[in-house]
């Protein structure tokens, strides 16, 4: 597979700006190259990405200049920091996820107990009046 041979991928946004490209560098151990999006669509922003240790850039010609100025030894030890923080970063998002879907399920138990337990005031307090009604 091409992609697992190679050492910089680009990763140019397409519909969205945190585009699949990334990941399937990330997946392959490959270093992305990723120009910033406009700060109002800037999924980097997220916490998640916060140690990423890449270099973000914010226009083409950066990346141009930046593969010119590397070398192997730097980009193997980059392309390593990008691989055990990609590893974290993966486990940071299972639990980030976990967290949300556990919050929206305890909320909706607290809502369902609310609903339950007007349903139940509401049928005694029903009760309530007809034993008045039968006084």
């Amino acid at each position: 597979h091409l992609l697992s041979n190679t050492v910089f991928v680009p990763c140019p946004s397409g519909r969205n700006p945190e585009t699949f490209r990334i990941y399937e560098a990330l997946e392959v151990g490959a270093i992305p190259l990723i120009v910033k999006p406009e700060d109002n669509k800037n999924y980097l922003n997220f916490g998640l990405w916060n140690e990423y240790p890449g270099q973000l850039f914010s226009n083409w010609k950066e990346i141009k200049d930046y593969l010119i100025s590397m070398n192997v030894q730097k980009a193997n030890e980059l392309q390593l920091k990008i691989v055990e923080w990609y590893s974290r970063f993966k486990g940071n998002v299972k639990q980030y996820i976990g967290r949300q879907i556990n919050e929206k399920i305890d909320r909706n138990v607290e809502d369902n107990d609310t609903d339950h337990d007007n349903r139940r005031n509401n049928e005694i307090n029903k009760l309530k009046s007809k034993i008045i009604e039968y006084e």
